[in-house]
């Protein structure tokens, strides 16, 4: 959208959805990459504040919710952009496939590396479903959206079933639908943008093997996908907060911990081979040590009825009997 003087001369230019696939120009004549987000139905876009202008449709311009339109009258006051957490912040654990119907249920785990809250208000969830680099339309953070020092947040549909989250934890609850997150059976991804615009965090994953990938996750291209979870199985950090802005930062959980730091295995067994040492928390519906035989309830992995200590201790007992 281009506004113009008589001279056909643009006076001002808004430009929103990403990517620009079609190369429209900003004010300056350049192919424009700051991009606004684009509004769903029944929202309008504006000007985060009054009058200011950068040139930058993502600085400039916000999404208004239905109650926030203001046709004739000036656009309401943001939030105070606080992009100081841009490194502090970072997605922690998602779940993309929750069991049965799962539209609705997805939920997303922030973490806060910082000594001090953090205020999200104006960062955005963006999702790409099977269709990036083409993100969506994002989710924008509310004003008074905070991120304990220290703490995690979980952003989650409105009809999502939790077993264990635990109580007071720090949540946000958003309409089902909003977070539309591919369940991985093709290449998927999930962004997380600061309220001036910048990439915090991402996360791409996938089908195994898959290269040649357009989204990194998280300022730095890397072709590998993170592994794409079964139903009812979250991705999460390998190690609470470890980043190293490689999708190699996560993996499959052995259960999901909304609210709390991850329930890490730390075995790396194979499809043949007895998973000794596993020290896994449990799972009754999928492997998390990668292989194809059922997982065994916490504290050991599936291994054949009598082998190496066991018999030796079997053996000893069987002396003991005998003796006179």
């Amino acid at each position: 959208m281009q506004l113009l003087n008589c001279n056909n001369d643009p006076v001002d230019t808004l430009i929103f959805g990403d990517p620009n696939k079609d190369n429209y120009l900003d004010d300056s004549g350049q192919i424009a990459s700051s991009l606004a987000t684009i509004s769903g139905s029944g929202e309008s876009i504006g000007r985060r504040v009054n009058g200011v202008d950068s040139d930058l449709s993502f600085e400039d311009f916000t999404v208004f919710e239905l109650g926030e339109l203001s046709p004739g009258f000036e656009n309401p006051e943001p939030p105070p952009c606080d992009v100081s957490g841009n490194g502090l912040v970072l997605i922690n654990e998602v779940l993309t496939d929750a069991a049965g119907a799962d539209a609705g249920q997805h939920w997303i785990e922030l973490v806060n590396l910082g000594a001090a809250d953090i205020d999200l208000g104006g960062w955005e969830l963006q999702v790409a479903p099977s269709t990036w680099p083409d993100f969506g339309e994002g989710l924008s953070l509310p004003g008074g959206t905070i991120l304990p020092a220290g703490g995690f947040l979980v952003i989650y549909e409105a009809d999502t079933l939790f077993t264990n989250l635990p109580e007071g934890a720090p949540t946000l609850i958003v309409a089902a639908g909003e977070l539309d997150l591919g369940n991985g059976s093709s290449e998927d991804g999930l962004r997380l943008m600061d309220c001036g615009g910048d990439e915090a965090d991402a996360l791409a994953y996938g089908p195994t093997g898959t290269a040649g990938v357009e989204l990194d996750c998280g300022n730095a291209a890397f072709p590998t996908l993170a592994p794409a979870p079964g139903e009812s199985q979250t991705l999460g950090r390998s190690a609470d907060a470890a980043d190293t802005d490689q999708c190699t930062d996560f993996t499959l959980l052995p259960t999901m911990s909304p609210g709390a730091e991850n329930a890490n295995n730390d075995c790396v067994p194979t499809d043949d081979a007895p998973k000794s040492g596993c020290r896994g928390r449990g799972s009754s519906t999928a492997d998390p040590c990668g292989g194809t035989t059922a997982y065994e309830p916490p504290g050991r992995c599936a291994t054949a009825p009598f082998g190496g200590l066991e018999a030796v201790v079997l053996a000893l007992a069987l002396l003991r009997r005998r003796r006179p």
